[in-house]
């Protein structure tokens, strides 16, 4: 017979549990909260928009979570940083439970329309640099924007941290997420 530890919350009812482990996720009451260290601490997490009705959290990469709160789903790619809805073709009926297969598929259960699923294998975050210059000569300027997308969709800026050798450029400017630079000898950009 196996032993348990029995914990509370303290916060009202537990609606919904998923666990990645260490990483807990627990809607409790008309909260979300999540645990980073099995359990032992909590944090409460305000970027989703309704009670959650259900939890999943991918096996493969336990930053990507997902949350049913009524006929949407939301997810994060990031530890519940940033939410964004994706739940596109799904019924409007109540999601009662949410699973993340190992191939990155959240599959969804509906109160009486059957399932939903759709594929998050692009959710995580992707970054897409863009130059002014293929091709630069020493002492022009240059700047790269990288453009940063989780869920197909942009992530606000000021996550991208650019940086360069001292030796190979004589000015270097960052604003959010691009940065302009001055090369002290000719090359590509890559």
């Amino acid at each position: 017979d196996p032993a348990g530890v029995a914990h509370s919350m303290g916060q009202g009812p537990i609606r919904a549990l998923a666990v990645a482990a260490p990483e807990v996720w627990a809607a409790v009451g008309a909260q979300l909260f999540h645990s980073s260290d099995g359990g032992l601490t909590w944090q409460a997490n305000l970027g989703t928009s309704a009670p959650v009705a259900a939890i999943a959290v991918d096996p493969q990469d336990a930053s990507l979570i997902a949350v049913a709160d009524g006929a949407s789903v939301e997810a994060s790619a990031d530890d519940g940083m940033t939410w964004h809805r994706v739940a596109d073709g799904l019924t409007q009926a109540p999601v009662t439970a949410l699973v993340f297969a190992p191939d990155q598929q959240l599959w969804a259960a509906t109160l009486g329309r059957g399932w939903w699923n759709a594929d998050f294998s692009h959710a995580t975050e992707q970054v897409n640099l863009a130059s002014s210059a293929s091709t630069v000569t020493a002492g022009t300027s240059v700047t790269i924007t990288a453009t940063v997308t989780a869920f197909g969709e942009p992530v606000a800026a000021g996550g991208v941290q650019f940086t360069a050798e001292a030796s190979l450029t004589s000015s270097w400017t960052q604003s959010g997420n691009a940065v302009t630079f001055t090369p002290q000898r000719a090359g590509s950009v890559s």
